[in-house]
């Protein structure tokens, strides 16, 4: 084999190599994103699934303004192909638990909508494929009651606790739009099983938060159709 012929066979393997690297995913976002033991998350049933990299980026207790802060070291720097990011239930909690009580929201729904367009718009000029996601409902526990049982959340009310978060989830979808990125409506997804017969929000999570295995195997068949697509696209010469 002469040194020309040598060279594009370099070249050629080279580009194989490249096309065969495998999907790199990010999963961004709080607790119902993080690992959490006992529990399969829907980050690692993609990884088991499929031949892509899918790092779990969630952090407990994470506002957007938290995530804000390690966006670069842990999004932008990985250099994804395809990013899930899940918000909300932090930014839109009011911690009337405090002392003394607080009586706004963690992340105010203005800083609530610029921080998600930041992390678009920037993950966009990256080349990176976005994907917003809404944050579950929630439902009443004993410990919840114990620490959010004020105003403005109501105890009567099942869907109490989530007293002040439409506007947030609206704000999801506003972002979604605006930036012309795909949703996956968790929260639409979660109400729609709890209305079928004999089913209830308590099935779906831990301790009326966060997702069981259950209900991460829900958001899992909403994302598992982008992430199929994005491989497919990516595979393509």
């Amino acid at each position: 084999m002469n040194t020309f012929a040598r060279a594009l066979l370099v070249v050629f393997l080279g580009a194989l190599i490249l096309r065969a690297r495998s999907l790199e995913v990010v999963c961004f976002g709080d607790s119902t994103t993080a690992a959490r033991p006992g529990v399969v998350t829907y980050c690692e049933t993609l990884q088991r699934e499929y031949s892509a990299t899918v790092v779990n980026r969630g952090v407990p207790g994470n506002t957007t303004m938290d995530a804000r802060a390690r966006f670069d070291r842990d999004v932008l720097e990985l250099r994804p192909d395809l990013v899930f990011i899940l918000f909300g239930i932090n930014d839109s909690s009011i911690d009337v638990w405090k002392n003394p009580p607080q009586d706004r929201p963690r992340v105010s729904l203005e800083d609530f909508r610029g921080n998600l367009r930041y992390f678009v718009d920037r993950l966009q000029a990256a080349g990176a494929q976005v994907v917003l996601m809404t944050f579950n409902p929630m439902h009443w526990t004993a410990k919840l009651r114990e620490l959010y049982g004020k105003p403005p959340y109501r105890v009567d009310d099942p869907r109490g606790f989530d007293v002040g978060r439409a506007e947030y989830l609206d704000a999801i979808h506003q972002v979604a739009e605006e930036k012309r990125t795909q949703l996956v409506d968790v929260n639409a997804a979660f109400l729609a099983y709890a209305a079928l017969p004999s089913h209830k929000l308590e099935d779906l999570t831990l301790d009326g938060i966060h997702p069981n295995s259950l209900g991460h195997s829900i958001t899992t068949s909403l994302i598992r159709p982008i992430l199929e697509s994005a491989a497919q696209t990516k595979g393509k010469p």
